[in-house]
């Protein structure tokens, strides 16, 4: 039988509203560590697994903002970077 935890789902999901990709990172990481542990409740496991894909997609959509603005940045700077998707920085050095 599943043993009541006290889950804070009211910090996770104020994390979806916050700006900040740490804290949304933050809530992902200790959601996956509620599930990994297991003995949640049914309904507390699926809620997990609902707020941990909304704030997957956000940091997702942070970090796709972030790596366009880079490179929007490069442009503007005149750098011909050698980056693969994901990638912050050049594979070699400009020249």
């Amino acid at each position: 039988m599943a043993e009541t935890v006290s889950l804070p789902f009211d910090a996770w999901t104020s994390a979806l509203d916050s700006g900040e990709f740490e804290e949304a990172f933050a809530a992902l990481e200790q959601i996956v560590q509620s599930l990994e542990q297991g003995g949640l409740k049914l309904a507390d496991a699926v809620r997990c697994f609902e707020i941990g894909n909304q704030l997957t997609r956000k940091c997702n959509q942070m970090l796709v903002e972030a790596e366009l603005r880079i490179t929007q940045l490069d442009e503007v700077a005149g750098i011909d970077s050698a980056r693969e998707p994901g990638q912050l920085f050049p594979t070699s050095a400009p020249e």
